[in-house]
This record gives C-alpha cells, sequence and structure tokens, in this order.
C-alpha cells in the first residue's frame, strides 16, 4: 500500500454563485429503466440533469476554491497512482472537474453548492457535500459510496438522495440508502430514512409499476435472488447445494408488491419489497435494524 500526500499551493478565490452567474436547474429528469439504479429510483441518474450551468470562468474559480478542500479531506487516505491524478489536475480542466466537482444548489438558497463524488483512497467511493454560505464551502455531510440519485420533493426546500453502499472484499450484501435534508435555524443535516438491502447478484426486474401492499398470511415465505426455485438453503459460502435463497419470512411479515414475472413454466413471480419488522426468521444479511427493508422475489401463491 502507498500513501500519498498533497501539497496545495494556490490560494483559494472566493466566489459567491448565484443566479447572475449561472443558469439554475431544479426540475426532475425524465424517467428511465433498466437497471437496479433505474428500478429503485424511476430515473437513470445524469449529473447534467441537476448542476448549474457555470461560465468557464466561473466553473474554474470554483475549482480552485472547492478541489483543495476535497484534497485536504482525503490527506492521509490510502490511495494508488492509478487514481491519484485525478486531485492533480488543472482546474481548467473540464473533463476532470465534471466527474468529480458537481455545482449543484442541493440547499435551495439560490447559491450554487458542491458535491463531489469519487474516489476515497479505500475500497469505496465517497460523497462530499459542500455547502456555500455566503461565499465559504463548509462540509455538511460525508457519505461512503456511489450517490445514484437526487430529488426535489419540494421546488423551495433541499434536495433529497440516494446512495448505493456497495460491499468491499468479499461481501455479498448491497445497500441503498435514502437521505433526507433536515433545516433548522439555517443549520442542515440530512439524516437517513429508509435502507433498503439486497444480494449482490439479485436479479432486477426492466421496470416497476405494480405497487400492492400486502401481508404474508402463510407459515413460511422465502425471498429469493431471481425468479426462480432454486435450493432451500439459505446463501452461504458452506451451502451444499445451489440456491438463490437470502431469507426466510414467518406468517405477519409485511411487504410491498413492485414488479411481476411470469417464467417459463408460467409461475407467477412478484419482487417485493418486505419489511424487517419482524425481522426474518433466518437470512444471508446481519446487522438488520427494524427500519430496513429486504428486496428480492417470491413466488405468488
Amino acid at each position: 500500500m502507498r500513501r500519498i500526500f498533497f501539497n496545495i499551493l494556490a490560494v483559494p478565490v472566493i466566489v459567491l454563485l448565484s443566479q447572475s452567474a449561472c443558469e439554475h436547474k431544479r426540475a426532475m429528469p425524465d424517467p428511465g429503466q433498466g437497471s437496479f439504479v433505474g428500478f429503485l429510483t424511476d430515473t437513470d441518474f445524469e449529473w447534467q440533469d441537476w448542476e448549474a450551468t457555470l461560465t468557464d470562468s466561473a466553473r474554474s474559480a470554483l475549482a480552485d476554491q472547492v478541489m483543495p478542500l476535497v484534497v485536504n479531506f482525503l490527506v492521509g487516505e490510502v490511495a494508488d497512482e492509478n487514481w491519484r491524478d485525478a486531485y492533480l489536475w488543472s482546474s481548467t480542466d473540464s473533463t476532470q472537474l465534471g466527474r468529480l466537482l458537481h455545482p449543484i444548489d442541493f440547499d435551495a438558497d439560490g447559491l450554487i453548492d458542491v458535491i463531489y463524488s469519487g474516489p476515497s483512497g479505500g475500497e469505496s467511493d465517497v460523497v462530499l457535500l459542500y455547502r456555500n454560505s455566503g461565499g465559504q464551502y463548509n462540509l455538511k455531510g460525508q457519505f461512503m459510496g456511489r450517490l445514484m440519485s437526487l430529488a426535489a420533493i419540494s421546488p423551495r426546500g433541499p434536495l433529497h438522495f440516494s446512495l448505493n453502499q456497495y460491499p468491499c472484499c468479499d461481501g455479498i450484501v448491497e445497500q441503498v440508502t435514502r437521505y433526507v435534508p433536515v433545516l433548522e435555524a439555517d443549520e442542515l443535516e440530512f439524516l437517513p430514512a429508509e435502507r433498503l438491502l439486497f444480494y449482490v447478484d439479485t436479479e432486477f426486474p426492466v421496470n416497476s409499476g405494480v405497487k400492492q401492499p400486502f401481508t404474508i398470511v402463510s407459515n413460511s415465505f422465502n425471498l429469493r435472488a431471481s425468479p426462480r426455485l432454486l435450493g432451500q438453503q439459505i446463501i452461504a459460502p458452506d451451502a451444499t447445494e445451489s440456491t438463490n435463497l437470502v431469507a426466510r419470512f414467518s406468517a405477519g411479515a409485511r411487504a410491498v408488491v413492485l414488479a411481476e414475472h411470469v417464467d417459463a413454466e408460467e409461475r407467477r413471480w412478484c419482487f417485493v419489497k418486505v419489511a424487517c419488522a419482524p425481522p426474518p426468521q433466518e437470512s444471508i444479511f446481519f446487522d438488520i435494524e427494524a427500519s430496513d427493508f429486504l428486496m428480492g422475489w417470491t413466488r405468488a401463491r
């Protein structure tokens, strides 16, 4: 492992970015489909749909001011040469700027804030939220993972967002966490509102549309990673059979049908989001909280 340190030589220029310096965007992007990101968020996330359009000079000045803050945050993190140059680029390099720094008014106060989304130096990417407070940028949130969606729930309110927090090493559980803004007396923080857990090789539907709540009334309810009957053992490194079973629930579990599928044998499957209160009888998931949801397939009865 190699540890890399960065020297910041340039003095940042404080720039107050407002409506006069940019084109301000708040509209929700058009919905898309075709990936687990698209399925969970009803949109194929694209940064440019949310970014303010800055002049070249404003973009360059913003990079000069904020990138040193990001680098200083990451100083001392383990890194390698494959991504080191991401932090050593010229502020006029719009390609690198567009990939790492994103000018977005996430607190809806008319001033352009900045979201950094990129390497952290470890296994996971990191998302850093820098709030523009009268020309000074202050770190208001740091989250491990990859930002997968933004949402303007209210035209005049701070943005909501979701993070894909994927496993490292040999982990088999992936999660998506939805964060909501809490703004009190001009103090802004983002708190987790919902956590969706699923097996890393879960087969997601192409699209959704059905959202029907139901309660399990049978004695046992199996949650699988794909819409097919494959084994009766929970997925585990020492499993003695091929299996796609990720959890087993007892009667009384609450779930919502998000999509449906009919297989080649004309069996009907439902892709569901299952509440973890009450918790499953057994599963591949650990450290489950009552507010969590598990996602997967179950055969319709």
